[in-house]
């Protein structure tokens, strides 16, 4: 039997202490913060999966939670609503995309300031689509949609 004095089992405990908390808490970066997706995160891998790889419903499954309210007036509560929309508009429009101009976070709500045209010729039209993330799943959905017109009364545009 191995004997060590009271000051190297210290020494040892918290080795093993300190080991046994990194394989339960969360990664760690570098600055000592958890690696943990951030909303804005979790919204921008979600809106890309969706809006510009057109993966619907595999973004969905991933990101929306078990329950998804939904503000579109043309669309229904839950995500199967929202699937079902999306999927339909790449269908009849598998050119069609959102480009993210911005993204803004406020705490668990993030709105991203987008570019959507359903063909490249399309002037498109600009979105700010609103989301509200809870225990790390998208719930809540807002958007404001406004068209591209051809002529302007300023020279800012809109993105």
């Amino acid at each position: 039997m191995l004997y060590f004095s009271t000051t190297r089992r210290a020494a040892i405990a918290s080795l093993i202490l300190a080991a046994s908390v990194t394989i339960i808490s969360p990664a760690m970066a570098a600055d000592g913060k958890t690696t943990k997706e951030t909303p804005k995160e979790i919204v921008t891998t979600f809106y890309r999966m969706v809006f510009e790889a057109h993966r619907v419903k595999e973004a969905f499954d991933l990101y929306v939670g078990p329950t998804y309210k939904q503000h579109n007036p043309r669309v229904p509560d839950g995500a199967a609503a929202s699937i079902k929309f999306l999927g339909d508009r790449f269908e009849t429009n598998p050119q069609a995309t959102n480009k993210i101009i911005r993204t803004l976070a406020d705490g668990d709500l993030v709105a991203v300031h987008v570019h959507s045209t359903l063909t490249p010729d399309d002037r498109g039209r600009a979105i700010v689509d609103i989301f509200r993330v809870d225990n790390d799943k998208i719930v809540e959905h807002w958007d404001v949609i406004q068209p591209v017109p051809e002529e302007t009364a300023n020279s800012n545009g809109m993105f």
